[in-house]
């Protein structure tokens, strides 16, 4: 009975050994044609005046990256192309290269005009800061 169970009908052993090399060329065959896009990881931090998007973007240029605010959604896009110099084999290659999309639904009234962005040792910050309507305030109790 386990033999019957063994192969599937077009002939494939179900217990090969796979290695992780055959695992990934698998499965990047499953997706052949989409361009792969990359998320990195971010923090989301609301303070009373404003709200922080931090991205961990090591390694790009700052003129590769693209931000943009439309219909209360941050959208934060760039590249970072292959360094390969001339006369040089890479032995090793771990850090990703490519494109990368990230998009942040915003659910508190932002000044679009006041929206600022800065890159610092590899993190993107960009801050919204919040219109005067969305602030907390403090109401004052009169008693009579």
């Amino acid at each position: 009975m386990f033999e019957l169970l063994k192969t599937f009908s077009n002939g494939q052993d179900l217990y090969t050994p796979r290695t992780r090399a055959d695992l990934s060329r698998d499965l990047a065959a499953s997706f052949a044609g989409w361009t792969p896009t990359v998320a990195p990881v971010s923090d989301v931090v609301e303070s009373a005046d404003a709200i922080k998007v931090m991205v961990d973007i090591p390694g790009f240029d700052a003129d590769s990256l693209r931000i943009q605010f439309e219909n209360d959604v941050l959208s934060i896009e760039g590249e970072r192309k292959p360094t390969e110099q001339k006369g040089e084999t890479y032995l090793l290659a771990e850090r990703r290269v490519g494109k990368f999309a990230r998009a942040f639904s915003v659910n508190v009234p932002v000044d679009a005009d006041r929206i600022e962005a800065a890159y610092d040792r590899g993190v993107l910050t960009v801050t919204l800061q919040k219109r005067a309507e969305a602030k907390p305030r403090k109401i004052d109790v009169k008693v009579k």
